[in-house]
């Protein structure tokens, strides 16, 4: 999020009262809907829908009026799982190690709001781009009966970003106050705990 914290940094800077950073985009929970399956014994494959976001606010007030700028940023993310399938000795409990080729789209939202007295005035712009991204991942699975209990934990990598084209205009991309294109980066660790359920003998979550 390096790009983004400092279009956060460059915007406040051209207002001329000093703006406090109320939020930086902070860690953020994730939500993901997958299906795994084993063939030939080992071999995991599958996919994922995963959904997130985080946020920035930086406001300003005083008797006269407020100034807030909000950042939000939305993602959705389609990955493939393509990995293996390991079954420990107790024949129950399985490790999983999956490499989740992943192609992320995100929506990020600028909100300009500024009062002074009766008068007000807001300005709303929508960014879209596209990444790919690796995201190796192990994971452990438990059953209790039909029900999986899962936990896992890796390393989403960006390999590829797109540029944050306005959504109004296509020809158009945010840009930082040197001209350059700015990216948006999700790469990070995710720990993840979930809940799945057994459909057959080889289906995984």
């Amino acid at each position: 999020m390096r790009d983004i914290k400092k279009i956060q940094s460059d915007a406040t800077s051209t207002i001329p009262v000093k703006m406090h950073n109320n939020m930086s985009f902070p860690g953020y929970w994730y939500y993901e809907l997958s299906s795994q399956y084993v063939i030939m014994d080992e071999l995991l494959v599958g996919g994922s829908f995963t959904y997130g976001s985080t946020a920035g606010r930086s406001s300003y007030s005083d008797y006269s009026g407020s100034i807030t700028f909000d950042q939000r940023l939305v993602f959705y993310s389609l990955s493939a799982s393509l990995g293996k399938n390991m079954t420990l000795d107790n024949e129950k409990t399985q490790i999983t190690v999956d490499a989740k080729p992943t192609l992320l789209m995100t929506h990020t939202y600028f909100d300009f709001n500024q009062s002074i007295g009766q008068q007000s005035q807001k300005d709303s712009y929508q960014f879209n781009s596209v990444n790919l991204a690796i995201q190796p991942t192990i994971s452990i699975l438990h059953p209790f009966g039909k029900f999986i209990l899962r936990g896992g934990v890796g390393f989403h990598a960006n390999l590829l970003s797109g540029k944050m084209n306005l959504n109004e205009n296509d020809d158009a991309y945010l840009q930082d106050s040197k001209g350059d294109p700015v990216y948006v980066n999700w790469s990070g660790l995710r720990i993840s705990l979930g809940v799945g359920y057994q459909i057959g003998k080889r289906y995984v979550n």
